[in-house]
């Protein structure tokens, strides 16, 4: 009878280990997102903490390791990181920062390392994402391109993705869908781009386009119609498709929602000031959508067990965001358990 106790002991501390919520930090207020350094450390984005936009985090021992802080001089940042790099080769932390028009440099400890302004010429641009020392992808506000490779120590183009393809030509009515998750790989010197507009994934290196793909859901970018204002579309013109990505071992994990609402239920929730509330919901996913990273080949869909915010896979595991009652957590769920 004891051996039997002891057994079942140990199948439900076991069990009860396997779906342990392994980080759960009280001082989070509002986290929008997060990237994985390395199995113990993330780096998470939360536009609500007062003094701090960006801290690294030990997920096991609970320590702050460091912080950034908001402001204009060097190594501080607007409150407005539109767009966050690793560079997992050069240990360093690459951040976009919209409000100040610049890039901002950190080593993987979160020191600052340095500035970069961009040219006079390029003043106003969506964003600007590095590829190389000498290479930058620079998304305009406008309807010329979609992106446009700059070498920056020639200060010139180099390459352009055009807008004439069938799955950009949406975009070339309305530059705001250019909005979306751009993820850099070192290892190719590329950037992938995908949308919560459209299940579109496109891969661009210093030549150029490498491949474009509206993936397995298959979901374009919903078109501009003659009546409406030059913005983002409603909640009713479009399905929720891709809602983060990471790269991991040779593959591309992207996040899927594939929620849709009606004109009926977003009117209700816009008459009583809730439409933030509706756009939360449509916000969550549960599958993960697996591609070859080198050709945007479709190899499987992952269904994780909840829905979450946003989701990174790093080496064997997925780390994802999710809220509870009792607040906002990680999660860190074994691959091979999906």
């Amino acid at each position: 009878m004891k051996k039997i106790f002891v057994f079942l002991f140990l199948l439900i501390a076991t069990t009860s280990l396997k779906a342990q919520d392994f980080y759960s930090f009280d001082a989070l207020v509002n986290p929008k997102n997060f990237n994985v350094l390395n199995d113990t450390t993330l780096l998470i984005y939360d536009k609500d903490r007062i003094e701090e936009e960006l801290c690294l985090n030990n997920i096991y021992s609970f320590e702050i390791l460091n912080c950034t802080r908001f402001g204009k001089g060097p190594g501080e940042l607007s409150g407005n990181a539109v767009h966050i790099f690793l560079d997992r080769e050069k240990k360093e932390i690459i951040i976009w920062d919209f409000g100040l028009q610049r890039i901002t440099k950190f080593s993987d400890k979160l020191v600052y390392l340095n500035d970069s302004n961009i040219s006079d010429r390029f003043r106003g641009v969506l964003s600007i994402l590095p590829i190389n020392e000498s290479h930058q992808l620079y998304l305009r506000m406008n309807e010329d391109s979609f992106a446009e490779v700059v070498n920056i120590k020639k200060d010139s183009v180099v390459s352009v993705v055009d807008n004439e393809n069938e799955y950009l030509f949406p975009v070339k009515n309305n530059f705001l869908l250019k909005q979306g998750y751009y993820t850099f790989d070192g290892d190719s010197e590329s950037i992938l781009f995908t949308s919560k507009y459209s299940s579109i994934l496109m891969k661009i290196s210093i030549t150029g386009l490498d491949f474009l793909t509206l993936g397995e859901p298959n979901i374009p970018f919903p078109e501009r119609e003659k009546n409406d204002e030059y913005g983002i579309p409603s909640l009713h013109k479009y399905t929720t498709s891709s809602l983060d990505a990471s790269i991991n071992q040779g593959n591309i994990y992207i996040l899927h929602s594939g929620k849709k609402t009606k004109y009926r239920e977003a009117f209700w929730y816009l008459v009583r000031g809730r439409i933030l509330e509706l756009q939360e919901k449509l916000d969550r996913g549960k599958e993960l959508l697996v591609y070859n990273l080198k050709n945007g080949d479709f190899i499987k869909r992952l269904e994780l067990p909840f829905e979450v915010k946003k989701a990174k896979v790093f080496n064997n595991n997925v780390y994802a965001l999710r809220d509870t009652e009792e607040g906002a957590i990680i999660s860190v769920i074994p691959l091979q358990d999906l």
